[in-house]
């Protein structure tokens, strides 16, 4: 597999994520470039009381959210798309019991809706143990199927998702604010907190921003 089309991949998934986080906000009624601390605020992933990115999902294709009160073996969360009677339908387990991981796994599992194709579906048992071997081997195994390029991509798209290129500019400032009085560290972890997603993630999003600007 080529670096351009995990390249394509990537791309396509955080344009896909950001037209979803828009939509998903202009739903609810929230500002988009949002431009004052009060607006700085979490983006539904799959919570009940508004419009989510589940809900979104579920208007296009049956989709079911379960958490397993079971440690992972392998991985956190997966996704499985099915047909019933001719209509498509998917569920998404997560096996984290935190809130802000399982915003993210489910998150990230919801952006293979939207990534899917036949070439990249993993659609029998030898494939299934590629793409889990390919996981656990982390990014030294992201290049070697279309499932791994897929799976890779839609760690982008959540990224996107739950912390938008529109946000960014905010989210710097307000980065900047936190550090002079708490320090870097406190700071990440504030944003994080504000936004409901691993720390984590909020550093790897800031320090690869010129990856989400195109």
């Amino acid at each position: 597999m080529s670096k351009a089309l995990l390249d394509y991949y990537v791309k396509h998934a955080i344009s896909t994520a950001r037209n979803l986080s828009i939509e998903v906000r202009t739903h609810n009624k929230a500002p988009i470039n949002p431009k004052n601390g009060g607006h700085f605020q979490m983006l539904p992933v799959y919570e009940t009381e508004t419009y989510s990115l589940l809900k979104k999902t579920q208007e296009i294709c049956g989709t079911t959210v379960t958490c397993v009160n079971t440690p992972p073996e392998f991985v956190d969360a997966y996704w499985k798309r099915f047909e019933i009677d001719g209509q498509p339908s998917s569920e998404l387990t997560v096996t984290d019991q935190n809130y802000c991981r399982t915003r993210y796994f489910v998150c990230k599992e919801l952006m293979h809706h939207y990534l899917q194709d036949t070439d990249s579906a993993t659609t029998s048992n030898t494939a299934l143990r590629t793409l889990i071997v390919n996981l656990v081997k982390g990014s030294s195994g992201m290049m070697e199927n279309a499932s791994s390029i897929v799976d890779n991509a839609a760690y982008y798209g959540a990224l996107e998702y739950l912390l938008p290129n529109d946000t960014m500019p905010l989210a710097q400032k307000l980065f900047s604010d936190f550090s002079e009085k708490e320090g870097a560290d406190k700071a990440y972890a504030i944003i994080a907190y504000k936004l409901r997603i691993p720390l984590s993630l909020v550093e790897y999003r800031f320090a690869n921003d010129a990856e989400f600007n195109f």
